[in-house]
């Protein structure tokens, strides 16, 4: 169980990484979009994400992946990059509630069509339907089960009672993932 979960993760943020590299390759050159990819390929934070099983890693994967859309939707408006910009914000969101803050940028991206009747007529209202379908599916537990919402405020509460992390000690808390051998395995941790 543990090591699909984990292998799951591995894998999202391998695509994260393609993901950047396209991105990174449409907003200016290759060259570029290599050392992007490498420069994240080596970042202590990806390792670590792609490694443990929290949602981090599909975040990271569902916000590359939803700003390739955004990008493509605002270079080449259609229908199905509108669709898409939506179900991979909805992707986004469902992985973590900060995926939501994708919206912004695909806002300003439909204001700037505004002049086309198209847009606004059908492409906003069905790429908003299929988001919030996609939502209500891949979140079906959080929506029919407002009750883990306590357990989240009593978390969040707990934690801010115990004080905040220093960024020394989370450097720290960093270092020791790096050296530990169960996080990464003998390839990253060798020791």
């Amino acid at each position: 169980g543990l090591r699909v979960a984990r292998g799951s993760h591995v894998l999202m943020g391998t695509a994260t990484l393609f993901a950047l590299f396209l991105l990174a390759g449409r907003l200016f050159d290759r060259s570029t979009a290599l050392a992007a990819t490498a420069l994240l390929a080596v970042s202590p934070w990806h390792l670590h994400a792609s490694a443990v099983f929290k949602p981090d890693a599909p975040l990271a994967f569902a916000w590359a992946l939803a700003v390739l859309c955004i990008v493509d939707a605002a270079v080449a408006p259609s229908r199905a990059g509108y669709l898409a910009m939506a179900a991979t914000i909805a992707l986004a969101f469902s992985c973590k509630q900060t995926g939501v803050a994708l919206a912004v940028p695909a806002t300003i991206v439909v204001s700037t069509q505004i002049r086309r009747p198209e847009v606004l007529r059908r492409w906003v209202p069905a790429a908003t339907a299929v988001g919030v379908a996609l939502i209500a599916l891949l979140n079906a537990s959080q929506l029919f089960f407002l009750e883990d919402l306590e357990t989240i405020f009593r978390f969040y509460a707990h934690r801010e009672q115990q004080g905040s992390e220093t960024r020394l000690a989370a450097v720290a808390q960093l270092a020791e993932w790096l050296r530990d051998g169960t996080t990464f395995g003998p390839l990253v941790a060798a020791r």
